[in-house]
Formats: structure tokens, sequence, C-alpha cells
């Protein structure tokens, strides 16, 4: 067994996160339930789409870097806009609350994303490049 874990590097990280989570779980019995499973699996949801679009541009021998600020940037314009349209409406429940400035946050990451666009091509960035000129691949 042993062997295997030392040989097997994600069997080995599986393990830990399994011993990790059932830490917790004896510690704060409540981590364990299947509210907090969902709740987890919601706030990771994002994370994965993001991971998956990353994929694709290091699939295609891409980088961008700015997928991280553009996620800070529209976390934290939806953390504005939900707290003006909490503060306009206080008696509004919490479910219809939630929709409130989805589609600006949206419109938001579109027009991040087209201005980067723009500057790209019309810098003409041609990706990352080695001391010999030669194009970096992944």
């Amino acid at each position: 067994m042993k062997n295997f874990l030392f040989r097997n590097r994600e069997a080995a990280l599986a393990l830990i996160v399994v011993a990790l989570a059932l830490a917790v779980g004896l510690r704060a019995p409540v981590f364990l339930t299947g509210g907090n499973l969902i709740d987890v699996l919601n706030d990771s949801s994002i994370l994965a789409i993001l991971v998956m679009g990353q994929m694709v541009v290091l699939l295609t021998k891409g980088i961008d870097l700015s997928v991280s600020s553009n996620l800070a940037l529209t976390g934290m314009f939806c953390a504005v806009v939900g707290r003006a349209f909490h503060r306009a409406r206080p008696r509004v429940r919490e479910r219809r609350l939630a929709r409130g400035g989805h589609l600006e946050v949206v419109l938001l990451g579109i027009g991040l994303d087209l201005v980067e666009a723009k500057i790209v091509r019309s810098s003409r960035y041609q990706g990352l490049r080695r001391a010999d000129n030669e194009a970096v691949t992944c």
C-alpha cells in the first residue's frame, strides 16, 4: 500500500483529501451533511467553469492570464450591485434578491473580454516567445 501511494500521486492526494474531510467532519459534524456538500459544489462551480475555459486556451497552445482579474472584478461588481439591489428593495426575499444584477455582471464580463481582445489584436501580440524566437508550446 505504501509503495502504491508513493508511485501514484493522484491516489495519495485523494487519500489526503478524504482524511482532511473526515478530520474536519469530526470537529464540525455539520461539514459532512448534504446541505453543506451542495453549498460547496455551488461555490466551486464557477471555478470549474473557469477551469474548463482555461483548459481550452491551453490546449490551443495559448495563455490567458487575465481570467482571474476579470473574475475578481466581476465578483466585486456583483457584490456592489447586489448590495444596492438589497438597499433598494429590503423586503424582497433572498431567492429573488439573488437574481438581481446578474445580467449586468454578465455584460461586464463580456465587455472586459471584448476590450482585452481588442487590445491584444491591435498590439499584434503573437504569444510567448523563447530567446531563439520560437513559439512556446504547452
